[in-house]
């Protein structure tokens, strides 16, 4: 034992280099140095690992109790008095401002961003058994969501790629959520039938695709095509008739490419009478651009739309 503190190396029980070997010894001992020090950095190491990855699971535990104490505590009371404001108005329509309590996007949001989105799913869940319908999730829950994230994008309190991601489990959550939406009409009308696509390289696309997800659920056919080109799109209305088409946009700078946009389709269209809604937040700041724009009308969100593209085909003949 005690040449292994001296730093020579066994060679067998009770046995060690030396004596005669002595010219040798040195080299052994300073081997044995290296390969302790070595291995002594490769367990601190280890250990050093181990101590991070306790303190990220203790965090994340953190950060669950710390949800999980605000879902129990206050989300759900405030879904509660929710529920009971809904049953006490009449039935929801497209202008009304939303009952949903600005505390449950904080709670998504945070779920979101920590990447759980089993446990995204979870709360929705929990929103839903307390009375709030599917379409209000989608419009008021997700919608919302989607808007905080650009919100903190624009200060600095999100980076971009961090707000890309938190934007693909948004649309995850969303095509999970649709599963529970579909079928309420199992047979469509045969002029249910719109176009919905945004300009090329137009990155907010989210509003567009809850507001397919209402109309689909709503009996409509329904040709999604965001980022499509104007020669792509005009194609697809000149083989297949169309009774609306919805575009939306986000950016004043593009009013101009929109109105040629919607001028090729309306001249491309198999329908010869169809409609156009325009839609983003542009519109929803300012509906007289729908006019000048070449639209029929403008829509504030996807209970909207669906408001306004009913109104617009009773008047096609």
């Amino acid at each position: 034992m005690g040449s292994e503190l001296n730093g020579e190396i066994p060679l067998a029980a009770g046995r060690t280099r030396s004596g005669s070997a002595g010219r040798s010894a040195g080299m052994y001992r300073n081997a044995s140095k290296a390969q302790f020090d070595e291995f002594a950095f490769r367990n601190r190491s280890r250990a050093d690992d181990a101590q991070i990855e306790a303190e990220r699971t203790r965090q994340r535990d953190l950060t669950r109790a710390t949800l999980e104490h605000t879902i129990e505590n206050e989300a759900i009371p405030r879904l509660l008095k929710a529920r009971q404001d809904l049953e006490h108005a009449s039935t929801q329509s497209w202008d009304e401002e939303s009952t949903i309590d600005p505390k449950i996007i904080e709670i998504l949001v945070k779920l979101i961003r920590t990447k759980d989105i089993s446990a995204a799913l979870s709360f929705i869940e929990e929103i839903q058994q307390n009375g709030v319908t599917i379409e209000t999730v989608w419009l008021d829950v997700l919608g919302p969501c989607a808007a905080r994230f650009g919100e903190m994008w624009e200060m600095d309190e999100m980076d971009f790629v961090e707000v890309t991601l938190c934007t693909w489990r948004l649309h995850e959550i969303l095509r999970s959520t649709t599963a529970l939406g579909v079928d309420i009409m199992e047979t469509r009308a045969p002029k249910l039938r719109i176009l919905m696509a945004t300009l090329p390289d137009e990155h907010h696309s989210f509003g567009l695709a809850v507001t397919e997800a209402m109309f689909r659920r709503n009996g409509w056919h329904v040709w999604s095509w965001p980022g499509a080109s104007t020669l792509e799109l005009a194609r697809l209305v000149k083989n297949e008739w169309i009774a609306i088409i919805g575009l939306s946009l986000s950016a004043t700078d593009r009013l101009d490419e929109l109105g040629s946009t919607i001028h090729a389709l309306r001249k491309a269209s198999q329908n010869r009478v169809v409609s156009v809604v325009v839609g983003g937040p542009i519109f929803t700041k300012n509906p007289e651009y729908a006019a000048q724009v070449g639209a029929n009308a403008a829509a504030i969100n996807g209970r909207h739309a669906i408001h306004q593209a009913h109104n617009l085909l009773v008047r096609q003949p």
